[in-house]
């Protein structure tokens, strides 16, 4: 059984590249057709075709549906309410039904099923518009988003279909951004259900798109909800004390995931937007001004203490992720892994406990603290891994981190400049560093 093949334009590299190499010698022809074969290089034709008679798919029965909507619009005011209902909902009808029997039932033209299907779909999108305009219902637009996104998932749960899932994701999207436009506070029940909805998408069509989708979806409405009610009025603790507890929670999921290998898929993008919120919440704890209004915020007025559901919430989930993590997690096996959960919890503790029982300064310390520590272990999983991504993820976050710290404060341009020389120049050294250590393991390799 083949691994997962890398991407369309590496394996068209690798096939020009195979060629050279034959004739220069360097690999015989049974070596280039293993290579060949393991990487499916012949497959490539075929795959080109049907990705560009997908797109043909898509583009003509958008096309088309744009067409009928054109002619519908055209005489929509002369057309009675019964028969505007009949021609939606008979549009929507014969996308879904023919694309199915296409793609599912006959099976004999399954990129123009599917693209049909998906038609469908963004037809039912619009119809909950123009059912709205039909019968004037007056109310929050961005409500209808929701409606669509629940009818998207559905229709993905049924085909297995990953363009849907990816409407329904954008559709919630919306709606997380634009339900707050008239007060309604619908983001505090749609944070749960597009958990309840998504997440088992994830499982269900292991999809990369479904799963960087449904980090940002559950990121947005966690982020309106958090300044959506009067208990944050003044958002300053409740978002970065909010954020760094969503970070920890994906980052344990994306952990919990190496427990199965067929779930493996999720690990890396939900511990990449997991690191991502916790070390975005303790940075923004690292600014006195900020961590001020939090401390104030949380001691000073003691709202905190009026809510204490949110406490034990917070620090059940809390507990709850990171034991998951532990017992689902490689973490005895791999001190990277543990690592980054320390790092994670630390930016937890730094942004949601220390403003509640210490002073400003002691948050800003703390904070600091987990911030170089975060560098120094994405520097050390960089040399490990042999991996210049994270390697350059490390040096950003370093460069952000003094960056802010000199222009925050007010000292004179002789003292900047020697922090940015002495910055710049650390990095450059790091730099050098990391590529020794690369071309020393190169020649222990080979």
């Amino acid at each position: 059984m083949h691994s997962q093949l890398p991407s369309g334009w590496f394996r068209k590299r690798l096939k020009t590249e195979l060629g050279i190499l034959e004739k220069e010698g360097l690999l015989s022809a049974e070596q280039a057709a293993a290579i060949s074969r393991r990487y499916r290089l012949d497959a490539l034709a075929s795959e080109s075709t049907r990705m560009l008679l997908a797109t043909i798919y898509f583009i003509g029965a958008a096309l088309v549906g744009i067409g009928i909507i054109s002619f519908v619009a055209a005489h929509w005011t002369q057309i009675s309410r019964e028969i505007k209902l009949v021609l939606i909902i008979e549009a929507m009808l014969a996308a879904h039904i023919s694309g199915f029997i296409l793609w599912k039932v006959k099976g004999n033209y399954p990129k123009l099923g599917h693209t049909l299907v998906l038609l469908g779909t963004l037809i039912f999108g619009a119809n909950i518009g123009l059912v709205a305009q039909i019968f004037h219902v007056r109310a929050n637009p961005y409500g209808g988003f929701a409606a669509w996104a629940l009818g998207a998932a559905a229709i993905a749960w049924a085909v297995k279909s990953t363009p849907n899932a990816v409407t329904a994701l954008i559709a919630a999207a919306i709606f997380a951004l634009g339900s707050t436009a008239d007060g309604s506070r619908q983001v505090g029940w749609f944070l749960p259900a597009a958990a309840v909805v998504f997440v088992p998408l994830v499982y269900y069509l292991r999809s990369q798109w479904v799963v960087w989708g449904t980090l940002l979806v559950m990121s947005v409405c966690w982020a309106v909800s958090l300044t959506e009610y009067e208990l944050f009025r003044d958002p300053a603790y409740p978002f970065a004390a909010g954020t760094s507890l969503l970070g920890m929670i994906f980052f344990c999921w994306g952990l919990a995931g190496w427990k199965v290998p067929s779930s493996r898929f999720l690990c890396v993008p939900c511990q990449i937007v997991g690191l991502f919120w916790g070390i975005l919440a303790v940075f923004l704890a690292s600014f006195l001004d900020y961590s001020t209004e939090m401390v104030g915020w949380a001691i000073g007025r003691n709202e905190l203490l009026r809510y204490p559901g949110y406490l034990i919430t917070a620090g059940g989930l809390a507990t709850a992720a990171v034991g998951l993590a532990i017992w689902a997690g490689p973490l005895l096996k791999n001190t990277i892994q543990a690592a980054l959960l320390g790092i994670s919890v630390g930016c937890f503790v730094a942004a949601g406990i220390l403003p509640q029982i210490s002073t400003a300064d002691i948050v800003v310390l703390g904070a600091h603290l987990i911030l170089l520590l975060a560098i120094g272990i994405l520097f050390y999983a960089s040399l490990k891994l042999e991996d210049r991504r994270i390697f350059w993820a490390s040096v950003l976050l370093a460069a952000v981190v003094v960056l802010a710290r000199t222009l925050e404060y007010e000292i004179g341009l002789l003292v900047k400049s020697a922090n940015f020389t002495t910055c710049g120049i650390g990095l450059i050294l790091a730099g050098i560093l990391f590529e020794r250590y690369l071309r020393i393991r190169r020649r222990t390799h080979d």
